[in-house]
């Protein structure tokens, strides 16, 4: 709930008023910062807690996976700038996962089970379905207009 509502939020923020877009990801990471440290501080204290979570070693560990969240961010933030709708920045965010998992099999060699293959065929095929479908506009009685007849 928390992500559709941010995905809204970002959406409306970024479509409707005159914003730099990166100034609005780097706002909201600092704020996800804040609140993390302030979690950590009072679930863990302060040794345990922020030491630990802001130590060099750690943020250096953990820099490459935040490049590319970070461009991510960017990127998306440049589609709701440039009038994407919610909906399909959901649903193109949804081509990570067969990539993720293709990636995971051949560096990691990690197997899956065909089951798990097969939803995620679904999964992709349901994604490019859609996007197919935002293409065409459709009138008063419902009939979709540009789309091909058979």
């Amino acid at each position: 709930v928390s992500d559709a509502g941010r995905t809204i939020v970002l959406q409306k923020a970024l479509q409707s008023t005159v914003i730099n877009s990166t100034s609005m990801g780097l706002v909201c990471y600092i704020c996800g910062a804040f609140v993390a440290s302030v979690l950590s501080l009072q679930s863990h204290g302060f040794q345990d807690g922020m030491v630990r979570a802001w130590s060099p070693a750690k943020i250096l560990h953990c820099l490459p996976a935040s490049f590319l969240f970070a461009l991510a961010t960017a990127l998306s933030n440049m589609a709701f700038a440039q009038g994407i709708n919610s909906a399909l920045y959901v649903v193109i965010g949804k081509f990570y996962t067969p990539v993720a998992a293709i990636a995971a099999r051949w560096v990691m060699g990690k197997f899956y089970m065909w089951l798990e293959w097969f939803a995620l065929l679904i999964l992709t095929l349901a994604s490019v379905v859609f996007g197919y479908l935002q293409k065409f506009q459709t009138d008063a009685s419902g009939v979709a207009s540009g789309a091909p007849l058979p």
